[in-house]
């Protein structure tokens, strides 16, 4: 009760633009090559955490945005990136973004009055991009100003979810409900095409050779688009049934990754969807994957049963086991500091 009644009150102080309180309960230090682990906890009950994980001592850490700031992180917590120094935490339902220290953890501000945010996306020094589940446009955030300055419209589409640039180009995927990739000019804040491609896409990457990958969960398939033209290239279709998720790229751009049950590896060069398993689940559920760019290493997690705390697997760029931990419950976004 006191813990939800401190989220209530800053979240009411970040609103109101007043000084941010601070019940900062326990010091942490991060290293300069941690792991953080977004957990997502379960829909409507307040439960997402925070963990991280020091990749060169195999020591992990849960709960540290609670033990540092005393206050829960809120509900379902969906990314997190690093731009300058700070994380910004995006928790999905609560409709906040919060801006962390990211050497130990502690709030240092927040983006509030948000719908129902899933990945904020920097593409310079000050200027980002807020996506939103629900809200039918996608928010634009000025890091010096500390402010919401403006909006895109994604209608008749509500649902906004990953984004990648390209020279002045934004790529946004409109996942629920949806089939279309909308092109934004960075440079006059506008959607200028969009493309389609099959229901839900879900994650994309952007190749050594400006080429665009998005993958599709509904209508399962893959889809090479070039970045200059905006013309489809390779469609690649699953079996039915199959639910891909998660595409990830190397550091060199050359080799995609992405969650298929199984873990799938494929070069960009290739077109073979179908014969690509890299690392078996062997009865797990793979819930998400991340790649880090600092030596290859993959992370996958498996979430279990969506209620009890979910377990982190590390594996080297050849696919061999190094770490198995314990996370949070729905561990379900990864965000390497040794990447930015």
């Amino acid at each position: 009760m006191i813990r939800a009644f401190l989220y209530i009150f800053i979240t009411l102080m970040f609103s109101s633009c007043m000084e941010i309180p601070r019940g900062m309960e326990e010091d942490i230090t991060i290293g300069d090559k941690a792991l953080f682990v977004v957990n997502q906890g379960n829909f409507m009950y307040g439960n997402a955490s925070l963990s991280f994980y020091d990749p060169e001592s195999q020591s992990f850490e849960n709960e540290i945005f609670i033990r540092s700031n005393g206050v829960n992180l809120g509900d379902v917590a969906h990314s997190m990136t690093i731009h300058n120094g700070k994380g910004y935490l995006v928790v999905n339902n609560s409709g906040i973004i919060f801006i962390i220290d990211i050497d130990n953890c502690r709030i240092e501000g927040a983006i509030s009055n948000l719908t129902s945010p899933r990945f904020i996306y920097f593409i310079n020094s000050t200027k980002a991009y807020i996506s939103d589940l629900y809200a039918g446009k996608i928010s634009i955030y000025n890091s010096s100003e500390k402010r919401i300055v403006g909006e895109i419209s994604t209608e008749p589409y509500k649902s906004s979810e990953n984004m990648v640039s390209y020279k002045d180009k934004l790529f946004v995927s409109c996942w629920s409900g949806c089939n279309k990739i909308l092109v934004i000019d960075t440079n006059r804040d506008e959607v200028i095409d969009e493309i389609e491609v099959e229901m839900e896409p879900n994650s994309m990457v952007i190749d050594k050779n400006g080429k665009l990958w998005v993958l599709c969960s509904n209508s399962p398939s893959l889809f090479k688009i070039d970045c200059e033209s905006f013309q489809i290239e390779e469609s690649l279709y699953f079996e039915d049934g199959k639910y891909p998720h998660n595409l990830s790229i190397n550091n060199s751009g050359d080799t995609l990754y992405y969650i298929n049950h199984y873990i799938c590896k494929m070069d960009i060069n290739s077109t073979d969807i179908h014969s690509n398993q890299f690392i078996t689940s062997e009865g797990k559920i793979f819930f998400a994957l991340g790649i880090d760019h600092s030596n290859g290493d993959i992370y996958l997690s498996d979430a279990i049963d969506y209620v009890q705390n979910g377990i982190i697997y590390r594996f080297s760029n050849m696919g061999e086991p190094i770490d198995t931990l314990r996370g949070g419950i729905i561990p379900g976004y990864f965000c390497f500091k040794t990447n930015n």
